[in-house]
């Protein structure tokens, strides 16, 4: 955790400045679905192989142009994503819809569908596949992932498949019509321990009734073999509070609170059982608002010098009336969480519950070196809100800061002047066909009709890509991001290879490196705040305050900016930072405003000024201008670790998250 201050009139949210040089190179787009190019493809899936930089492993929904209902297929590279050619393409009964890829210790490449007989392994990386096997037991599935446990543990090598499924029951205070049997969602795990030829029966975990299980995410295995899985888990009532479902008013109004948690479950044994839950925090899901927002991602750290088994969590959320981008990371396996931080840095439009912009489907990937990248589907520039970019940002001291976001198409998927071409790729009359009626239905038609309807809509995906993404960092730290593109016309599937420049370092490197999160123990606390119209300056009088009764703190001690926005001003920076950063990982140097380099227990330092220069104020008007915020900053106090005391907890002031989370 880290302090917030509330700066007098309250906060917001803004783009913070430029940090320093450019950090994140982005390679060519690259069409990887260009031998299928008059098929359109929807939710892909994308892998890397741990142990071959050069071989990537691509899959998507596919909808043929010459035939009726939806499969899937798979695309191999093996030249880090520079040409590709389809891997595995059936259009049995094999292959269906959602696909999940993976790599194996040995450097086979697995491949599963929603199909009974749907998992295929191939030994050579993608070139060949053996014939499928079918998975017991016959449980309907829903948006699988695959991933292989590559840690030197005992249970190196096995294969995991993950998803939910629909678990029949029986109760008696089932609904009448049911026969008394019911299907509920579960969060359900198959296991391979003969290196992904053969899965055993899954275990299940069922949500507490009423609640249940959407937007299943995929699974990260951590050094020690603990396989950890996402899930969104909906809160008793949720329809209630809208969200729940897939139409109504709850697309354009206000959720009053969140209707779904954000869970995290761990198997410690090899897959043979799941560990009780562990709750991240709330989830504002708005279904209505966009299919693309109902699936979160995570992934791991897999094992740079200071973040190993750092867990990274996103998720697109309507708390804020548009969806945006939020994040949240774990350092102890998912037992605690930090607060939740906005990734995406654009503005609201005018009227965001109308127009957002809108920003889904986020993604994130970390590399060997602990560089943590996020991409989402951005719509900051278009009016429309249904038409796209991909954009992503960076961070190198573990999800603290981040780079400002680059885009990553070098064209936009656009949908505000569609062709007839883009019309027929997207739905052919989606909508769907018709059947006969008759009798007191038909009275006033006069007979029995045959109807018609179309609607712009790709396998239940009006304007949005699918319900996941896709994103990947190689073996040799690129990052891999595939996404849905209809620069041509049609939905393909397009990727790049980015990288990103710069060390990793804790607290941003250099003197702080170092340094403990003191934030538990320092609070950081405002004496007066003073606002000069004529400079657009804001100016906060502060102290830092040793919360122990019993402990001196002693020097250095800096407070290294994380967040800083506002609601009323444009711009924003800091005036008067002692190091050379005007926005976030700004620092503050507080050793100069301590006696004799220390604070005494219970005692305060001397005073020092934090200074902010707003910029494109409006004028004020009576109302709401006056009470939106003008400065929030989220920082840390950092100093030397406290003898005899743990310094990396820290809590939040102001927020009513006290103590709740690191």
């Amino acid at each position: 955790m880290h302090q917030r201050l509330l700066m007098a009139v309250l906060a917001g949210g803004l783009i913070p400045p430029a940090l320093g040089a450019q950090q994140i190179v982005v390679g060519p787009n690259v069409q990887i679905s260009a031998g299928r190019a008059r098929d359109a493809h929807s939710e892909p899936v994308i892998a890397s192989d741990p142990n071959h930089a050069d071989r990537l492993l691509a899959a998507a929904h596919i909808a043929y142009h010459d035939t009726v209902g939806t499969k899937s297929i798979a695309y191999v590279s093996f030249d880090t994503g520079k040409t590709w050619s389809v891997s595995l393409e059936r259009r049995d009964s094999t292959i269906t819809a959602d696909a999940a890829v993976a790599y194996g210790v040995d450097g086979s490449a697995f491949f599963a569908t929603l199909a009974r007989w749907g998992m295929f392994r191939s030994r050579d990386g993608g070139r060949t596949w053996d014939p499928p096997t079918k998975t017991p037991p016959a449980y309907g599935w829903d948006r699988e992932y695959m991933v292989a446990d590559f840690s030197p543990g005992k249970y190196h090598g096995r294969v995991y498949m993950n998803s939910t499924v629909s678990v029949p029951w029986v109760s008696d205070s089932s609904p009448a019509g049911f026969g008394g049997t019911q299907k509920e969602n579960a969060v359900a795990l198959f296991t391979s321990t003969d290196g992904g030829s053969t899965y055993g029966n899954p275990i299940v975990r069922l949500a507490p009734r009423p609640e249940g299980i959407l937007g299943m995410s995929n699974s990260v295995v951590l050094s020690d073999g603990t396989l950890m899985t996402l899930y969104g888990h909906r809160k008793p009532a949720a329809n209630a509070v809208g969200g729940g479902a897939r139409g109504g008013l709850a697309a354009r109004t206000p959720l009053p609170a969140a209707n779904y948690w954000l869970d995290v479950i761990t198997s410690t044994d090899g897959g043979e059982t799941w560990n009780t839950a562990n709750r991240i925090g709330d989830y504002w899901m708005n279904r209505p608002r966009s299919e693309a927002a109902v699936i979160p991602d995570l992934a791991s750290d897999p094992g740079s010098v200071h973040f190993k088994d750092r867990v990274y969590v996103v998720w697109s959320d309507f708390r804020s009336g548009r969806l945006e981008i939020m994040l949240s990371y774990s350092s102890d396996k998912g037992k605690t969480w930090s607060r939740e931080q906005i990734i995406n840095d654009d503005r609201a439009s005018a009227d965001p519950l109308v127009n957002g912009p809108d920003n889904v489907t986020p993604v994130v990937a970390v590399n060997k070196d602990g560089v943590v990248a996020v991409a989402w589907y951005d719509r900051r520039d278009f009016e429309d809100n249904i038409s796209w970019n991909i954009r992503m940002r960076a961070s190198l001291d573990g999800g603290e800061t981040w780079t400002p976001s680059v885009k990553i198409t070098d064209k936009p998927s656009l949908f505000g002047g569609m062709s007839e071409t883009w019309v027929a790729a997207a739905g052919g009359g989606g909508g769907g066909g018709g059947r006969g009626r008759g009798g007191a239905d038909t009275a006033r038609s006069g007979g029995a009709v045959v109807s018609l309807a179309g609607r712009l809509s790709y396998a239940n995906f009006t304007f949005a890509p699918g319900h996941n993404g896709a994103f990947t960092a190689d073996a040799a730290g690129a990052f891999h991001p595939a996404w849905i593109d209809y620069r041509n016309g049609m939905a393909q599937l397009w990727t790049a290879t980015v990288r990103v420049t710069g060390a990793v370092a804790v607290n941003g490197g250099g003197d702080l490196a170092g340094l403990s999160n003191l934030s538990s123990r320092v609070a950081l606390e405002t004496i007066s705040t003073s606002y000069d119209r004529q400079a657009n300056r804001v100016t906060f009088r502060t102290v830092l305050r040793n919360l122990s009764k019993t402990d001196t703190v002693r020097g250095p001690l800096k407070t290294r900016v994380l967040v800083l926005t506002s609601e009323n001003a444009k711009t924003i920076e800091i005036a008067n930072p002692d190091n050379q950063l005007r926005g976030v990982g700004a620092v503050w140097d507080f050793t100069p405003q301590l006696t004799g380099g220390m604070i005494l227990p219970d005692a305060l330092s001397a005073p020092k000024d934090l200074v902010f220069q707003l910029g494109g104020m409006s004028r004020f008007r009576e109302g709401t201008d006056l009470r939106l915020g003008f400065v929030t900053m989220d920082a840390k106090v950092l100093g030397p670790p406290i003898r005899g005391r743990p310094g990396g907890r820290a809590v939040s002031s102001g927020d009513g998250t006290d103590g709740k989370r690191p």
